[in-house]
C-alpha cells in the first residue's frame, strides 16, 4: 500500500514538505511538461486540483486552485482563487469548469473511479480533464502509479461513455474530453458555487485559503 494515501495522510505529507516544495518541484517538474499542460487548457473556467504553490495555473487570473494542505496554500503565488478543499467533497456546482487539471495529484485520490465521477459532474459539456502522472514504478511505494490503460478505464467507466485520451510527455499527460452528460452524484457539500459567483469573486480579488 502506498505511504501517501487518503486525505489525512496526503494533508500531513504536504504540510510537512511545504517549506521545501518549490525547490523539489523545480527539479522534477520540467518546463516542457508545464508548457504542454498549459497548452492543453481550454476555456476560462479552470480548476487545478492539488494546486500546491500554484506552479501550473498560477498565471491564470480566472483559475481556481484547491488543495488539502493549508501550508501549501500559504505559500502559493496565484492570480486566481485559492480554496482549501477536497475534490471528493467539492464546494462547486455541477458543470462549472471548462478544464480540470491534475498536475501530479490524481493518484492521491482515495478512489479513482469516484474521483472521475466527480470530475465529470464538475465539467461543462465538452470540457476537458488533464492528468500529469508519473510513468515510473519507482514511485510506487509513495503513491499509486497507474498505467495508461487504467486511466482510460477510469474515464470511460465513470466520466462518460465515449471519452478519448491522448498525449504523452516526459511523465504522462492524459487528456479526456467530456462528450456526453454523465450521471449527477451527491458530493456531500452543503454549499456549492456556480460559475458566476466564481468569476464575480475573481474580479474583486483573490480568495484566501480558509
Amino acid at each position: 500500500m502506498p505511504v501517501v494515501q487518503g486525505a489525512a495522510k496526503t494533508t500531513r505529507f504536504f504540510d510537512r514538505i511545504a517549506p521545501w516544495y518549490d525547490g523539489i518541484n523545480a527539479r522534477i517538474y520540467k518546463r516542457p511538461w508545464l508548457d504542454r499542460v498549459r497548452s492543453e487548457i481550454q476555456g476560462m473556467r479552470v480548476l487545478d486540483v492539488g494546486v500546491g504553490t500554484g506552479f501550473t495555473t498560477g498565471n491564470l487570473a480566472t483559475s481556481v486552485g484547491i488543495d488539502l494542505s493549508r501550508e501549501m496554500l500559504k505559500r502559493a503565488r496565484y492570480r486566481g482563487r485559492l480554496i482549501r478543499a477536497d475534490l471528493m467533497h467539492p464546494p462547486f456546482r455541477a458543470e462549472t469548469f471548462d478544464t480540470l487539471v491534475f498536475a501530479g495529484s490524481f493518484y492521491y485520490l482515495p478512489s479513482p473511479y469516484e474521483g472521475t465521477k466527480i470530475v465529470a459532474d464538475l465539467l461543462r459539456p465538452g470540457g476537458r480533464v488533464l492528468i500529469l502522472s508519473p510513468a515510473t514504478q519507482l514511485l510506487a511505494p509513495l503513491v499509486r502509479v497507474y498505467r495508461p490503460d487504467e486511466y482510460r478505464r477510469f474515464m470511460r467507466a465513470r466520466a462518460c461513455a465515449s471519452c478519448t485520451t491522448s498525449g504523452s510527455i516526459g511523465r504522462r499527460l492524459w487528456s479526456s474530453r467530456r462528450s456526453r452528460m454523465p450521471e449527477s452524484i451527491p458530493c456531500g457539500s452543503p454549499k456549492r458555487l456556480n460559475a458566476s459567483q466564481l468569476l464575480g469573486g475573481m474580479e474583486r480579488g483573490r480568495w484566501q485559503s480558509q
